[in-house]
């Protein structure tokens, strides 16, 4: 791979507030040997003829109705011509160095199937909130939705992704293909800030509507993984691991965009699995600093109840393994 062609993919729809930033921030890499893959769900805002005022062969632009992100999503991986590709969506921005990075570390790690790197938040008007570094990759704390590298800083390697195929991201975008790639080859995290992540109130994936489709998407991968004879024993017994860190994941995420209640409800669902105590007392600390008062008196007694009844539950069964045991 010496000057390999790189695929930028982004899907849209009704975002001219964002997208003259994003496309720019893609032509103004240090790169040149790349096509933008611009996935457009039939705009009606003026998107399109935004898109269409940019005189570059190298962005490709398809406009039409699709059923929303998800088959945006499986249509723009299909049209992938790249050796390696990446995303940089409407909303995003893309840093000048990230297609060199891809390329460079590509090179420097010829086993990897996939690397990424670190994503500033920033706001509605371009401002950086946020700067934080990512996590190793780790497949067992990826499966248990503890780590999530940041999709706008990632680049995947195309003979590797083929591996796998693209026929079941329509419900859970990409943490299907982190799951698959991740149960068959090397993924590297390379410390370096690549991309800017938008924080907005009008994000498709910031409604309760979104992270409920988004969680029912990701269940299914996880119980697809878990039941697979293939699968390794190890990775299939993590199944209620799992299922229990993307609840939690989802309440962190709710508590985030200032959905209290629901993220109450995701808590008391964790505990229906096996939650690691460490990450739910960590969530659960964030729900009581969000809900204030009410995580004491109020409506959101009965979320903390539980937990509390969790974690005496567990005390219980460890003094009865430890009597057990010394009987033995």
């Amino acid at each position: 791979m010496n000057n390999p062609l790189v695929s930028i993919i982004c899907i849209c729809k009704n975002r001219k507030e964002y997208i003259r930033q994003c496309i720019e921030s893609v032509l103004k890499q240090d790169y040149e040997n790349f096509e933008f893959l611009i996935q457009d769900g039939a705009s009606t805002d003026g998107t399109v003829e935004i898109i269409r005022e940019y005189q570059d062969d190298r962005i490709k632009l398809i406009s039409e109705p699709d059923s929303g992100p998800g088959e945006a999503f499986v249509n723009v991986l299909k049209r992938i011509q790249g050796d390696i590709w990446g995303s940089c969506l409407s909303d995003e921005e893309m840093l000048p160095q990230a297609i060199s990075w891809a390329v460079h570390n590509f090179r420097q790690y010829p086993a990897a199937a996939a690397i990424y790197g670190d994503a500033h938040i920033i706001d509605e008007t371009g401002k950086i909130i946020q700067s934080t570094h990512s996590l190793l990759w780790n497949f067992e704390r990826y499966l248990c939705s503890e780590i999530v590298p940041p999709f706008s800083a990632s680049f995947f390697r195309t003979e590797s992704f083929n591996k796998i195929g693209y026929d079941r991201y329509n419900d859970c975008g990409e943490f299907d293909i982190w799951l698959r790639l991740g149960s068959m080859f090397q993924i590297n995290y390379i410390p370096c800030y690549l991309a800017n992540f938008r924080r907005h109130a009008t994000s498709d994936t910031s409604t309760t509507a979104a992270f409920y489709k988004t969680l029912q998407g990701r269940i299914r991968a996880i119980e697809k993984i878990t039941s697979d004879p293939e699968t390794p024993e190890y990775i299939r017994s993590l199944k209620y691991q799992a299922l229990a860190g993307l609840h939690l994941w989802v309440a962190e995420n709710f508590i985030t965009h200032g959905h209290i209640q629901e993220a109450g409800k995701m808590i008391v669902t964790a505990l229906d699995y096996a939650p690691r105590q460490e990450r739910l007392v960590m969530i659960c600390r964030a729900f009581a600093a969000a809900a204030g008062i009410d995580a004491l008196i109020g409506g959101y007694k009965p979320v903390m109840d539980a937990v509390a009844q969790h974690f005496e539950t567990l005390e219980q069964q460890h003094s009865r393994d430890v009597g057990i045991r010394g009987e033995l």
